[in-house]
């Protein structure tokens, strides 16, 4: 999609006024899935698309072939963009998944029109996100302006915050009297002033260092607080608060304290303590109260530490928290949250999976009237993260923890203490590290697995669960077309065995959400060998699907079938209404947490799986066994599943014709491809395998040396965020083996070819035009300093001794910041989990003070060192000039503590300064167990500046070092000591002066680009 320019835009409006007045409704769809993650969905009808099309073709162009598209942009506690094309015979369907429930979220919209360079815009209102996929409606207008309604305007003479949460945004903080003759007092200990606004009218000011005391005479009356202010305060000594001696209602925006205009897009804390106890009042704490329809909001996105560090302290009377919606969480951020709030009955979502040190300590301490706790998803506790979390809650008897590692310092101490004496507590399957008591598992509480019966499943699903569907929504119809040769039974709620003949259908109502059917069979294949007499399985409402599918192969023993017996046996099963693309009705089946689908069968046969789920609302794939594949196995199998975000793995080595040919063409939500780890192509092996995903950015590396026919013909195509293409091909003479392969993908990236390959052409059936290109292993000076996991749970700590601060992103996300003088210490949760540092510091180290990074378990190092020196520049940087830069940076302090980082296969780590200091890296990588130096650029040494560098490096077997001065006192001194018996020396050309430098043993050849 070209750029649209708005100048050009607003010049069509000109031209169509009257036409434009009118404005069009994007409608929406609720579908649940009752996940920890939520998600929101918009719709837009082939009517309104027709009226959009219409709308915007002011020449009588409404069946112009052209395309419409639409950007919609989440955002808030979540954000995201997608821009998705528009039929006018289809409309089109835009969703937004994984959004962790509790969040604050609006979108914004912008249709364009291509041909008349004609934009519509609008603004939803907010939803405070629910499990399931949430209805949002967006109203465009060709106004060009925000359809929200709402100005962001002062709400001091409106109605007090009702209607929509989008206006609660735009409402500044608020206090209105629920008794007349109220006083609200406002102690102000931030560093600059703060405003007010009583009713409306005239702005007054409280200076730093001030109180003011406002009376509201009447029931009704209210004032408006604005500040422009990072925090409000700065210890227990020296902090604002707001106080009200009779009882009043709160409501609007907090940020509005932080930004005094602009507050409603605000979502960023930057100061510590930024509200440190602000509402808390041990003596008129029960004055403040929730106002039905005007929420408080906390709508932050980054927070700072301690920044709602007992915010609401003995707030007694408050009794709806705000929601939460943060995923990204800051130490001791939540501290006392809610403490001593008796009449708090619900607690807010608590979603992010990785905590910070003390983040949720005392949090709900003494609410005794809350009866049920947020599900903890965090697999991996911290230091006092749940510390005296719900200590006296005497009232609470269900929690739900997933936690695995609760090893970390006091991070469940007390957390229970003075609970209810009976609950249940539901835990991780396969947790049994729990303790017993206050710091563990309340005495008395039963005790039942996650997704166990009554844990949010039903009964623990494994291979011995038939195929289930469960109803997420009452009065869901499942309807059982039976095509295979034999009879299928199926069994409601566990009750009497019903059957459904060879050719008839079922039709079958689960009246309650939790109603389920399973199905048994004893058929080879539930489609006939030409696929024209197909069974299916629809769900009109939306639905679970969960169990294991060979129960209708082998109703008897089926938790040990592995062997599909005929072709096509379950041919487009799930499939919903596709064949009629302009009226397309999906499957509503979809994944239920904890509860898998099972298709466990390792022996395959021709196209049995093709079709399977095109054209439902998975989310999830369920998990393929097998290992040897049979000739269109997986065809089409996800295709048009827009909803699917998780891909299975795809074990087989050796493929076969058509094996994945369109398996998830059109899944424009998946953003993640499986690994095709292949060498051996087959014909149409990945023929349109992602066709139109337009979420996918990064190609799976594709190692095929030889293609074959068709093998990659339209793989790619249509995948409009898809910039970075890994293909090691060298024979791509295979009759329309990249026909199209490349089409329509973004306008540039990054395409990575073997080395040694010339034959490429340009364009969409070869490298897309635009595109940069480099060769596959070749140096890459442009990527940071990166640790990457090569076992799950590593821990990387880094030490920052550098005279400024030193910033990281972990998998590319949010940027974190490591003082000066301070650690970090970064777990990577997973294998391939990486972290990445930048700084902007003349040195890392002194000669008596070094920073250190180190990893405690397996972790790769690659990129550029040069990072740390300047976070903007560092490719193109090539000096050192402080003496120590980097000394001792990955130092190890014994043979017996090596720090754990190794060489990564094509991603090397680079030393690319030509001009050195004195001791620049001395004992840099003393006792670590890297196989392979960085390529050691400098010609001319500088005093010590390698010395011991790779002392006791005892897998070190291969060194590159370009010197042809080493006469500066002391730059190789034991640099070598330790290091394999047995090696490579890679010298310069010419360079005759070495003599001990190299180790002994060690074979020696030049240098040669």
């Amino acid at each position: 999609m070209n750029k649209r320019n708005a100048a050009k835009a607003a010049a069509s409006f000109l031209c169509v006024a009257a036409l434009l007045l009118s404005s069009i409704l994007i409608s929406c769809t609720d579908m649940s899935n009752g996940s920890q993650n939520g998600g929101a969905v918009f719709s837009i009808d082939a009517a309104a698309a027709k009226t959009l099309f219409a709308f915007s073709a002011p020449s009588g162009l409404a069946d112009d072939s052209r395309p419409l598209y639409i950007d919609v942009e989440l955002k808030g506690g979540w954000t995201s963009k997608r821009t998705v094309s528009i039929d006018p015979k289809k409309g089109a369907t835009v969703v937004f998944d994984s959004i962790p429930v509790g969040s604050l979220v609006w979108a914004e919209a912008k249709v364009y029109h291509e041909a008349q360079n004609l934009l519509y815009s609008g603004k939803s209102a907010s939803i405070v996100v629910a499990a399931g996929l949430n209805p949002l409606s967006l109203l465009l207008r060709a106004s060009g302006g925000d359809s929200g309604g709402d100005s962001g305007g002062d709400s001091g003479g409106g109605s007090g915050g009702g209607g929509s949460a989008d206006a609660g945004l735009a409402i500044p903080l608020t206090f209105e009297a629920i008794e007349a003759g109220a006083t609200v007092t406002f102690t102000n200990k931030a560093s600059g002033a703060v405003t007010y606004k009583k009713n409306g009218g005239a702005e007054e000011t409280i200076a730093s260092g001030d109180s003011a005391e406002i009376t509201l005479d009447a029931v009704g009356d209210k004032v408006s607080f604005y500040g422009d202010n990072e925090t409000y305060a700065t210890d227990i000594l020296t902090k604002s608060c707001i106080k009200c001696d009779k009882d009043c209602y709160v409501y609007g925006n907090i940020m509005s304290l932080i930004k005094s205009s602009g507050f409603e897009s605000a979502v960023e804390l930057t100061g510590a303590k930024t509200f440190y106890y602000l509402f808390s009042d041990i003596s008129n704490g029960a004055h403040i109260k929730n106002k039905a329809g005007s929420d408080l909001l906390l709508p932050a996105t980054t927070l700072a530490e301690s920044c709602y560090y007992s915010m609401f302290s003995n707030c007694s009377s408050l009794t709806k928290a705000p929601a939460l919606g943060a995923a990204t969480l800051a130490k001791e951020c939540y501290v006392n949250m809610f403490n001593g709030c008796t009449s708090l009955a619900s607690a807010p979502a608590l979603p992010s999976t990785t905590l910070a040190e003390g983040c949720y300590n005392g949090m709900f301490s003494g609410c005794s009237s809350l009866t049920e706790a947020p599900t903890l998803a965090a697999p991996t506790l911290v230091k006092e993260c749940y510390k005296n979390m719900f200590y006296g809650c005497t009232s609470l008897a269900s929690v739900t923890c997933l936690a695995t590692d609760v090893n970390a310092v006091d991070c469940a101490r007390n957390w229970l203490g003075g609970v209810a004496s009976s609950g249940t507590f539901t835990k991780a399957a396969g947790m049994i590290s729990w303790d017993s008591g206050d710091s563990g598992i309340p005495a008395g509480w039963t005790v039942q697995d996650y997704g166990s019966s009554g844990g949010g499943g039903s009964g623990t699903v494994g291979l011995s669960t038939p195929l289930t569907i469960e109803a997420a929504v009452s009065g869901a119809t499942v309807t059982f077309k039976n095509m295979a040769p034999g009879s299928v039974t199926y069994r409601v709620n566990g009750g009497a065995a019903q059957e459904i003949t060879s050719s008839d259908t079922a039709t079958i109502t689960l009246e309650a959400v939790g109603d389920k059917v399973c199905f048994y069979g004893n058929n080879t294949y539930y489609s006939t060998q030409s696929g024209s007499e197909q069974s299916n399985i629809f769900c009109d409402k939306d639905c679970y699907v969960y169990g294991n599918i060979m129960s209708l192969v082998d109703s008897d023993g089926f938790e040990n079938s592995t062997q599909i017996k005929a072709d096509r046996a379950f041919f487009n099963l799930f499939m919903g209404n596709g064949n009629d693309l302009a009226n397309i009705i999906y499957n509503r089946i979809t994944n239920k947490e904890g509860a898998d689908l099972f298709l466990p069968a390792t022996g395959l046969k021709k196209y049995c799986y093709g079709g399977m789920f095109g054209f439902t609302n998975l989310t999830k794939a369920p998990a393929l066994e097998a290992e040897t594949l049979a000739t269109g196995c997986y065809q089409s199998m996800f295709e048009y599943c827009s909803m699917l975000q998780v891909a299975p793995e795809l074990k087989a080595q050796t493929l076969v014709s058509q094996c994945y040919q369109s398996m998830f063409a059109n899944c424009s939500m998946l953003q993640d491809a499986p690994e095709l780890p292949s060498t051996t192509l087959a014909e149409w092996c990945y023929s349109s395998m992602f066709a139109n995903c337009s979420s996918l950015a990064n190609a799976p590396e594709l190692p095929s040396t030889t293609l074959a026919e068709r093998c990659y013909s339209s793989m790619f195509n249509g995948c409009s965020s898809l910039s970075s293409v890994t293909c090691l091909a060298t024979n791509i003479s295979a009759s329309s083996c990249l026909n199209n392969w490349l089409k329509d993908v973004a306008t540039s990236g990054t395409f990575t070819k073997a080395a040694s390959m010339t034959g490429w052409d340009s364009g969409d059936s070869g490298i897309p035009s635009g595109w940069t290109v480099k060769n596959y292993g070749a140096v890459d000076l442009s990527t940071p300093l990166t640790i990457e996991a090569a076992v799950a749970g590593a821990k990387v700590t880094f030490t920052n001794k550098a005279p400024g601060a030193v910033t990281y992103k972990k998998n590319g996300g949010t940027e974190e910041t490591i003082a000066s003088g301070s650690p970090a210490e970064i777990t990577l949760d997973s294998v391939g989990d990486k972290v990445s540092f930048y700084g902007n510091n003349a040195y890392c180290s002194t000669s008596s003070n070094n920073s250190n990074i180190f990893c405690d378990k397996d972790c790769y190092v690659y990129g550029n060192i040069m990072s740390l020196m300047s976070a903007s520049n560092f490719e193109n940087l090539k000096e050192i000039t402080q003496t120590y830069a980097f000394s001792r940076l990955f130092y190890s302090t014994s043979s017996t503590n090596t720090n754990k980082i190794k060489n990564k296969e094509g991603a090397d780590l680079f030393l690319p300064a030509t001009t050195l200091s004195t001791y620049c890296y001395n004992e840099m990588f003393r006792y670590a167990t890297l196989t392979k130096s960085p390529e050691l650029k400098a010609e001319t040494l500088a005093d010590g500046c390698y010395n011991a560098m790779f002392e006791g490096c005892s897998s070190l077997s291969s060194v590159t070092c370009l010197a042809t001065n080493i006469s500066a006192s002391n730059c190789t001194r034991g640099w070598l000591s330790g290091v394999s018996s047995t090696g490579t020396f890679t010298k310069a050309a010419g360079m005759e002066s070495w003599g001990s430098g190299i180790p002994s043993g060690w074979t020696v050849q030049n240098y040669s680009d």
